[in-house]
């Protein structure tokens, strides 16, 4: 939301998403990465995944999913226990951290982690006709303020994430690093991963928005953070949907 790179048209992601909209706004804390959770179920290989019907929560997670072989079965959050419970699903993919939101540590045994399938992001905003109305220093508190906040929620984000997983591991519930898994599995994670990349890209481009820029830009501060690109995404996005 920061950042000043021109996604179209000189405008910023900021512009384009927040400002167009007649808004003034502030980052929450994003959640952890989601990861890919199974109940019951311990898949060894690609071939276990496919027709599994496994949560997911967004457009991406469909399409990641999709990738995998697996069956996308789109639900909120606050009916994964139920779906898990019952077997309409077999795993779902969401960040360890909000489990406990959702009683899903008691339904959960295996976790592959090491892959990020997204996060939730969010953000605190007020209308331009109530940010106009506001003094100089109404401005400026509010803004520190929404600032100090986000800052703060991101490390209780960061610190429920451990807890969450220390308190399921201490259950019985596994959790698998994508290095740890079977070949096999690991190379289909991997080629869902890039394949997903794409296709959001030029899903986004057909709907008439930047989303080559705007996936340049995450990738970008993706790698300033330390983060890594899954194989063949910086060769994509160089050359260009």
């Amino acid at each position: 939301m920061d950042s000043t790179t021109e996604l179209v048209d000189g405008k910023t992601f900021y512009d384009y998403e927040i400002a167009s909209k007649g808004i003034h706004a502030w980052p929450v804390g994003t959640t952890a990465a989601y990861a890919i959770s199974f109940a019951n179920k311990t898949p060894k290989s690609a071939a276990d995944l496919k027709g599994m019907p496994l949560r997911a929560g967004s457009a991406l997670h469909t399409i990641f999913l999709s990738e995998l072989g697996a069956t996308p079965v789109t639900m909120p959050s606050s009916a994964s226990y139920e779906a898990l419970s019952r077997g309409t699903v077999e795993g779902t993919i969401l960040s360890i951290g909000d489990w406990r939101s959702y009683s899903l540590q008691d339904v959960l045994t295996y976790t592959i982690t090491g892959v990020a399938v997204g996060h939730w992001g969010s953000y605190l905003a007020i209308s331009d006709t109530g940010w106009t109305g506001l003094s100089a220093d109404e401005q400026k508190l509010w803004a520190d303020t929404a600032r100090e906040i986000a800052l703060r929620n991101a490390e209780l984000i960061e610190a429920q994430d451990a807890e969450v997983r220390e308190a399921a591991a201490a259950k019985g519930s596994t959790f698998a690093d994508l290095s740890t898994i079977s070949p096999d599995l690991k190379a289909a994670i991997e080629t869902a991963s890039t394949a997903t990349w794409r296709r959001w890209v030029e899903q986004t481009e057909a709907a008439g928005h930047p989303g080559l820029a705007t996936a340049r830009l995450w990738a970008k501060l993706v790698e300033e953070q330390g983060g890594k690109l899954p194989a063949g995404v910086a060769a994509y996005l160089e050359k260009g949907a």
